[in-house]
């Protein structure tokens, strides 16, 4: 189940971020093992106060984090590729889930529990990406019925800086 993450909540959110960041450190992926921290603490901090961090519980457990986003994204106004609408539109970000619970399809059920309440808020359609070489992240993007679009340019970073990026239609 995803429920809004509180100030509170803010630890363990980041013991989650933190085995992510380690995980794909030990794929050896860059992808939020830069310089910048992405994510930090003051990120995550960010989306609970603009209401849009989400803990996915499980067991009465915290087992998963992500950021569902109702506003346009300057990271997706240019794609080299095209999108499959140009609707409005929700972007999921800074999805993690605690290494305990992989293989699991934890991931593609935080993505379809994402989609109700990005429905719920007249969305047409959702985006996210992921580093093209972050291949447990690909399987459960496209697991979860996204399709993909082409690659995008993060803004935030000249280092490492392409990402992959999908979009699902949503019938409202």
């Amino acid at each position: 189940m995803l429920i809004k993450a509180k100030s509170k909540d803010i630890q363990k959110i980041m013991q989650i971020i933190d085995d992510a960041k380690n995980y794909l450190k030990s794929q050896n992926l860059k992808q939020w093992n830069q310089a910048d921290g992405y994510p930090t603490e003051t990120d995550l901090l960010k989306d609970i106060e603009n209401e849009t961090c989400y803990l996915y519980i499980e067991d009465n457990n915290i087992i998963g984090t992500m950021s569902i986003i109702e506003k346009t994204d300057e990271n997706y106004n240019e794609i080299n590729g095209s999108w499959l609408t140009n609707n409005t539109y929700a972007s999921i970000h800074r999805i993690a889930i605690k290494n305990t619970h992989h293989k699991k399809n934890v991931g593609v059920k935080m993505l379809l529990e994402a989609e109700e309440i990005v429905k719920s808020k007249n969305l047409y359609s959702i985006k996210i990406d992921t580093h093209n070489l972050n291949i447990p992240m690909t399987k459960t993007i496209l697991k979860a019925g996204y399709t993909y679009c082409g690659i995008i340019t993060l803004k935030r970073s000249k280092e490492d800086n392409l990402r992959d990026a999908y979009e699902k239609k949503l019938t409202i």
